[in-house]
């Protein structure tokens, strides 16, 4: 397998395709890069199936930020977002029908693994007020993680003003992880296969989101892209997103 990554796009192909082989386009919510990575390749090597030569372009950003695209003229054949919202957006577009449900996250709140403002280790009756003072980073509230954020925060009670607000999920990963704030509103997902501490916060992990996949209507390869979302809801293609962390959906 050859594997080439440019910033969010990854190219994923058969060594020795040529330019006339088949080809397949997936917008994916950035959460979902790593496991659609490893769906991707397995899909092509799918036993008793003919893929040899089949490139896959995976583009992984904010879900809002694949909508918006899509809606404004983008043509992938598959798009797979992080919440319903939006999803809804893209069916209310006219641009596809009928997604389905295939997985589902949850909400973590993670520090560097260094726990610079001692949150793992904070009373639980101080964690609140702690937060309060902590430089956060989350989502923007127009993509899927932020609004979830925004929602568990809410609900809990939570008094925070964050120091960040960012388009996507893995740029949020990406400040905690480098030390630029003290904690950070990602997906379990990203949590357990990263170098940060899981805070341990009351009542977070019951806050999840629904992930949805769809054919766009007007995909270049409608087959070859439904045989794809077949695959995603295949009993071999949900084992693949569980080991990354993914809820059954």
């Amino acid at each position: 397998m050859l594997l080439g990554l440019i910033g969010s796009i990854a190219l994923i192909a058969l060594a020795g395709c040529g330019s006339d082989s088949p080809s397949l386009t997936i917008d994916a919510a950035s959460s979902l890069e790593p496991a659609f990575t490893e769906l991707i390749e397995a899909f092509i090597d799918e036993p008793g199936t003919d893929r040899a030569g089949l490139i896959v372009e995976l583009n992984a950003a904010g879900s809002s930020t694949l909508a918006t695209g899509i809606i404004e003229g983008n043509r992938p054949d598959v798009f797979a977002a992080a919440d319903r919202d939006t999803m809804d957006r893209i069916v209310d577009a006219g641009r596809a029908e009928a997604p389905v449900l295939f997985t589902r996250n949850r909400l973590a709140l993670v520090t560097p693994s260094d726990d610079p403002a001692d949150l793992v280790t904070a009373d639980p009756s101080d964690l609140p007020g702690q937060l309060t003072a902590a430089s956060i980073a989350q989502c923007s509230p127009q993509v899927p993680c932020g609004r979830l954020a925004g929602e568990a925060q809410k609900m809990l009670g939570l008094q925070i003003e964050p120091a960040t607000e960012e388009t996507n999920v893995r740029s949020v990963l990406s400040k905690v992880e480098t030390g630029e704030v003290d904690a950070g509103f990602v997906y379990l997902t990203d949590a357990i296969t990263s170098d940060v501490q899981i805070i341990d916060l009351e009542g977070l992990d019951t806050f999840v989101n629904p992930y949805l996949i769809v054919r766009l209507e007007e995909a270049a390869n409608p087959a070859l892209a439904q045989e794809f979302i077949d695959f995603v809801l295949s009993m071999p293609g949900q084992e693949i997103l569980a080991r990354w962390g993914f809820l059954a959906p």
